[in-house]
């Protein structure tokens, strides 16, 4: 599976560019399923899933939106990060073939998935907090 991730497609890497934000406040990573079940319990509102890996130059340049996302919409989403190659089983229950990938959960349920890079407002839309 980490070879098909390792096919994905990168911008390139530029020095300054963003790197995945891991321990914001807004934005938690996590390595394993009790961590997700856990954050999904204590969450009223919705909670977006992100496969990304630190080599990945899109999922670089995803993390800052995701977080600009998670502070726009604080009482609204929460945002959780997976680090494919930290969690390469978590990644693989989640059928993520490839990177930037999210989840979007919903009543404690995977509800919707998406691939690659998106805007905050984008990414808004698609979860369903604006029009």
């Amino acid at each position: 599976m980490i070879a098909a991730l390792a096919m994905v497609s990168a911008l390139p890497l530029i020095a300054g560019d963003p790197v995945a934000v891991a321990d914001s406040h807004l934005v938690r990573a996590v390595t394993t399923q009790q961590d997700i079940d856990r954050i999904v319990a204590a969450t009223t509102g919705l909670v977006l899933i992100d496969f990304h890996a630190s080599w990945c130059g899109p999922c670089q340049h995803l993390a800052p939106e995701l977080q600009a996302l998670a502070a726009t919409y604080p009482q609204q989403i929460t945002v959780v990060t997976v680090d494919v190659d930290d969690a390469p089983e978590l990644a693989q229950s989640y059928q993520v073939e490839t990177i930037p990938h999210l989840v979007l959960m919903r009543s404690g349920k995977p509800a919707q998935s998406r691939r690659g890079f998106a805007t905050r407002d984008a990414l808004a839309t698609w979860v369903g907090l604006t029009k």
